[in-house]
């Protein structure tokens, strides 16, 4: 029931179990790597470790958007809710593409 999941803070406790810890692990090895760059010993091989840590991460956030995105259309279709900019056919490429940018909720 939508009123349970609301009160039991369902959508925080899935948050944090699917997306925050990898989130974390992320800041922390950015962190490492961008003051590796500091030590010209290390710069070269931080500096590509940091760009293919990020390009991993901006793919992990892409696919995590589009998951959330079926989730909410899911839920919405489930318990007959109205969402903004969600269809039959799921939510706007449109609408994607700006919660994606950080342009607010879907």
């Amino acid at each position: 029931h939508h009123i349970y999941s609301a009160k039991s803070q369902a959508e925080q406790s899935l948050w944090k179990l699917g997306f925050y810890k990898r989130i974390e692990e992320f800041r922390k090895r950015h962190a490492r790597m961008s003051e590796a760059l500091n030590d010209p010993s290390k710069r070269q091989r931080a500096s590509q470790a940091l760009e293919t840590l990020t390009t991993s991460f901006s793919r992990f956030l892409d696919k995590s958007v589009s998951f959330y995105a079926s989730l909410m259309g899911k839920l919405a279709a489930a318990c007959d809710l109205k969402v903004p900019g969600y269809s039959d056919q799921g939510f706007s490429l449109a609408d994607v593409e700006r919660f994606r940018k950080g342009g607010g909720e879907l």
